[in-house]
This record gives structure tokens, C-alpha cells and sequence, in this order.
């Protein structure tokens, strides 16, 4: 069973979590998630400039996710300074 260890919206904190995991030899998946306005479809037209104010840097979620036995390590891994 996997365990969710990182959920960002940031695409630099994503990247180095998963830098980290990899040279700590830690086996992981991840999954990304545009929530975002770019392409969202209204009535028969689509809005491809997203919605006034959107903040759309944070309209990503990405997640990762490792091997039960490896959640502490992963977590370790990912917040060491």
C-alpha cells in the first residue's frame, strides 16, 4: 500500500523531493493535478486566459508517494535541511 508523503503546489519543492528521494534509493510515485482555469470550458467557449485574478501558480497540486515501509524514511528524507 502506498502513503502520501509531500502534497505542494510548489513545482521547485516537488522537484527536489523527488531529487532527494532518488539519491536516497527510495522507490516513489507521483501524481500531478491541474485544477487550473487554462482550457476550462464555459458554455461553448473556452476561456484560455483562465479567470480575472486566478492565481494560477497554485492552481497545481503535486503529490508523491512511496511504499508503506518507506513513509518515516521518505519523510526524513524530504524535510532534512
Amino acid at each position: 500500500m502506498k502513503r502520501e508523503v509531500l502534497i505542494t503546489q510548489s513545482m521547485e519543492r516537488f522537484a527536489e523531493a523527488r531529487n532527494r528521494l532518488s539519491g536516497a534509493g527510495i522507490p516513489y510515485k507521483t501524481k500531478i493535478v491541474d485544477s487550473g482555469g487554462l482550457g476550462r470550458t464555459i458554455g461553448a467557449r473556452t476561456n484560455l486566459l483562465g479567470r480575472a485574478g486566478e492565481h494560477t501558480e497554485f492552481s497545481t497540486q503535486y503529490y508523491i508517494y512511496v511504499p508503506k515501509e518507506y513513509e518515516q524514511r521518505a519523510r526524513h528524507v524530504i524535510n532534512e535541511k
